[in-house]
């Protein structure tokens, strides 16, 4: 008994071809170039209240408001402690350290510091945490390295006045 295949084709027409016949018109169905697939499933909104999905966290009303909220609860870079005094210690640093070479420990466990030329010059402990502009407090990193770095050890805490040393635990008690 022979079994009859159906699909629809590029233009929407469904199409039945017994399975001795397929081409390789079927395969190109799935092309992402064609018909793309999402990668991932749309969920709801972040937004409170709002019935839209999205494949990010926000819908694209909603998405400009939570960034302009973001923008507007975060102080200047001046008042950060970023002025024009930091930018000519960074400077200074960068030309006496011009290739990406962290100080801190266990950088070349974590994937950071790979030798290219450094163009941010990041603070081992965080300015926020009382991390001074002195030479031993700061370290020069490529984009990518400063990325890795903010992704890994200061969203774990550290720098931000705990202990320097990943992976150990503290006693608890």
């Amino acid at each position: 008994m022979s079994r009859s295949t159906t699909w629809k084709d590029h233009a929407g027409v469904s199409q039945h071809r017994p399975p001795n016949q397929l081409s390789i018109e079927r395969i190109s169905l799935y092309d992402p170039i064609l018909n793309p697939m999402p990668y991932r499933l749309a969920t709801p909104c972040s937004y409170r209240g709002c019935p839209k999905t999205s494949h990010e966290r926000f819908c694209s009303t909603h998405a400009p408001l939570e960034q302009k909220e973001i923008d507007s609860s975060r102080l200047s870079s001046c008042k950060r402690g970023y002025d024009r005094r930091w930018r000519k210690v960074r400077l200074m640093y960068l030309r006496a350290n011009p290739l990406c070479e962290p100080k801190m420990p266990r950088a070349r466990e974590l994937g950071i510091g790979c030798g290219k030329p450094a163009r941010v010059v990041d603070h081992i402990v965080p300015k926020e945490c009382g991390g001074q502009d002195i030479e031993s407090n700061l370290q020069s990193l490529c984009d990518r390295c400063h990325n890795r770095k903010r992704a890994t050890v200061d969203k774990q805490g550290e720098g931000r006045g705990k202990s320097l040393t990943i992976g150990r635990r503290r006693p608890s008690g």
